[in-house]
C-alpha cells in the first residue's frame, strides 16, 4: 500500500499484487473524521446502524433565575434501529449549560448527532 498526499487529500494505493486473490470486495465509509478501508467480506456490524430517537433522564427541571442549566445527573441514551443503545455524553443542549435562564425560558433542547442523523428531545423547565 502507498500512502501520499495529492492537491490536498490523502490518497491510499493498493497494489492488486497486495490484496488477497479471494478479495473481492474493497469498502471505504466514514466515521467522523476517520475514512476507513474495509477488503473482502466484511461486515461493518455497528458502523452501519442508524440513530432512530435519544431519551433524557435525570434532568433538573426547576431553576430560579440567573442559574445556568445544570446537566448534573443526566443521562442521555441514543437508540438505534438495529435495537441496541448506549449512553452518549456528545450532546448539545440549547440554551447550553453556560447560558443564565430568565422568566422566559420554558424549555431545554437535547441534540445528539450519530454519523448524519441528528435527533433532539425538548424538555420543558420553570424557571422562577
Amino acid at each position: 500500500m502507498l500512502m501520499y498526499e495529492k492537491n490536498g487529500k490523502l490518497i491510499l494505493d493498493f497494489q492488486k499484487s497486495s490484496i488477497p486473490a479471494e478479495v473481492s470486495d474493497v469498502q471505504l465509509y466514514k466515521e467522523d473524521d476517520t475514512v476507513h478501508v474495509l477488503v473482502g467480506d466484511n461486515d461493518l456490524g455497528d458502523s452501519t446502524k442508524v440513530l432512530s430517537s435519544i431519551s433524557v433522564k435525570g434532568f433538573k427541571t426547576t431553576y430560579a433565575v440567573g442559574d445556568t442549566i445544570d446537566l448534573t445527573g443526566t443521562t442521555v441514551t441514543a437508540k438505534y434501529d438495529d435495537g441496541s443503545s448506549e449512553v452518549v455524553t456528545t450532546y448539545t443542549t440549547t440554551p447550553d449549560d453556560k447560558t443564565t435562564l430568565t422568566a422566559q425560558d420554558t424549555s431545554v433542547v437535547f441534540s445528539y448527532t450519530a454519523g448524519e442523523v441528528t435527533k433532539t428531545v425538548t424538555k420543558s423547565i420553570t424557571v422562577s
